[in-house]
């Protein structure tokens, strides 16, 4: 197994015995079982970790010898914890604190970044070191929960009327069809999420690079993959996959179009949550998003909401000298 960063070799290896490896082909094994074990959230997936990391990043993944673990992402001057970590309760900040003093023990990486959901959040800032202090939050996402027992494909009542009318009228006008992704001719699948980028611009925080990664690599760590088709055009794709140890429940990961027609993004979600619903899902968790992205959920009436809180971890400075 290849342990990164020469000047952590022997600290890690003879004293925190913590591996920092970065080839996909020694980690991929000790991922999957972690995720097996003790993945509880929606990203525990090695797959999308992969897709996500940005092109001036690496995939690094930290491995406990209990088993316990962290996906992360490492940049010249800030390492990233993707997701919340892989381990019990009990050692999930213990972890995380024994990681962030390793890594901030490097006088050239400056912060870590963390997206962590409520109490796991309070609980690391309640117990961090005195060398070490979190910077406040710096953006915060919504994340929508579906009962998928109360959700009927009818869209019956006033609630939903209309968003049941512009669906109705929208399959009126248009010939609709769900394909396969997987199988689909992956440079038309590029070409949605080019216009989607070009469309969309900068009113969001997301990089289509995961996009292109995911269909580069097939959507390997998808169960299911779902390109949707208006007239006969690839306008959008819907993915995602279980949630590792959590009954039926089923993340809605990816929901992409181009813009390209009116109510597009409305038909998507629609075919999502049914196809979710039909799969024998009990809950699907709708993913995470700022304001725009969470009223535009709301219209779908979600069971519930929970939060995930992004900020940083940094060195505590000595007081400056009188």
């Amino acid at each position: 197994m290849k342990v990164i960063e020469k000047s952590f070799k022997t600290k890690l290896l003879f004293a925190d015995k913590i591996l920092f490896l970065d080839d996909p082909a020694a980690y991929s094994s000790l991922a999957k079982k972690a995720i097996q074990k003790y993945g509880y959230s929606p990203d525990h997936n090695i797959n999308w970790c992969e897709y996500e990391t940005h092109p001036d990043q690496k995939t690094i993944f930290v491995y406990w010898p209990d088993g316990t673990a962290l996906l992360t992402h490492k940049e010249e001057k800030a390492w990233y914890v993707f997701s919340e970590p892989l381990a019990p309760i009990k050692k999930r900040i213990p972890n995380l604190i024994q990681f962030i003093n390793i890594v901030l023990d490097n006088p050239e990486i400056k912060k870590v970044v963390l997206e962590l959901q409520r109490d796991t959040r309070r609980f690391l800032k309640k117990n961090l070191p005195s060398q070490l202090r979190d910077i406040e939050i710096n953006y915060t996402l919504t994340w929508p929960v579906f009962d998928l027992k109360k959700f009927d494909p009818a869209l019956p009542g006033k609630f939903f009327k209309r968003l049941r009318n512009r669906r109705n009228k929208f399959y009126r006008e248009h010939k609709i069809s769900v394909v396969d992704a997987k199988s689909f001719p992956q440079e038309r699948l590029c070409g949605i999420v080019e216009r989607w980028h070009e469309r969309r611009g900068a009113r969001d925080r997301t990089y289509y690079h995961r996009y292109q990664n995911l269909i580069k690599n097939n959507f390997n760590g998808t169960e299911s993959a779902r390109v949707i088709l208006v007239d006969n055009n690839p306008v959008g794709f819907n993915a995602g996959w279980p949630v590792p140890n959590a009954k039926k429940h089923y993340y809605a990961a990816i929901g992409l179009h181009d813009y390209s027609l009116p109510d597009l993004g409305e038909i998507l979600n629609i075919e999502d949550l049914c196809w979710i619903k039909d799969a024998g899902y009990l809950t699907a968790d709708f993913g995470g998003g700022e304001k725009d992205l969470t009223n535009f959920k709301r219209q779908f009436r979600p069971t519930s909401f929970y939060k995930t809180f992004i900020f940083s971890v940094v060195r505590q400075e000595p007081p400056a000298k009188t």
